[in-house]
């Protein structure tokens, strides 16, 4: 893959993440014309036991937690995680600042990471004045690897998709 002056940056700033987001190994990663492929290997340097079962959070043996905030993830349930806020009830008065809080992704989040990573492509892409050449989309596919097959499956994927990237339906 050849990349754009956007891929580089794009490139560049994804072997980043590392030095800014503690926990964190990057995966196998491509940036293809029209997105990217990235994994992220969530380490506290040993999970402790898999905690993560239906809820999309990951708890490791230093207490960390890392959230995938998907709009469906069910919140978190174990005692050892952070309480959640009450519901917001018709009988009580919404505090505005408390549900944008609520809904915002958290600290150590892989959306949080992510946010982080878009922000400083995009904000290199206007400092160059690439604009016109970029824009990223509004959400991001994630998905929690449970285990070695897949792991391999996803980054086999990876590695094979710029070979692909023809058949891609927004290839031009």
């Amino acid at each position: 893959m050849q990349l754009s002056p956007v891929g580089i940056l794009a490139d560049v700033f994804w072997h980043e993440i590392t030095n800014h987001s503690k926990n964190i190994q990057l995966g196998q990663f491509v940036v293809m014309p029209n997105h990217i492929h990235g994994i992220l290997i969530l380490d506290g340097n040993e999970i402790n036991d898999m905690k993560l079962a239906d809820n999309n959070i990951v708890q490791t043996l230093h207490g960390d937690t890392v959230e995938t905030l998907h709009a469906t993830s069910l919140p978190p349930q174990s005692p050892t995680l952070p309480p959640q806020s009450p519901m917001i009830t018709p009988q009580s008065p919404p505090d505005k600042n408390q549900f944008y809080s609520d809904i915002s992704p958290k600290p150590k989040s892989v959306s949080t990471i992510l946010r982080s990573y878009k922000s400083a492509v995009t904000k290199h892409v206007n400092r160059l004045n690439l604009c016109d050449q970029f824009a990223w989309q509004e959400r991001f596919h994630d998905h929690i690897v449970r285990d070695e097959e897949e792991y391999q499956r996803i980054e086999n994927y990876i590695k094979n998709n710029p070979g692909n990237c023809k058949k891609d339906k927004f290839f031009s």
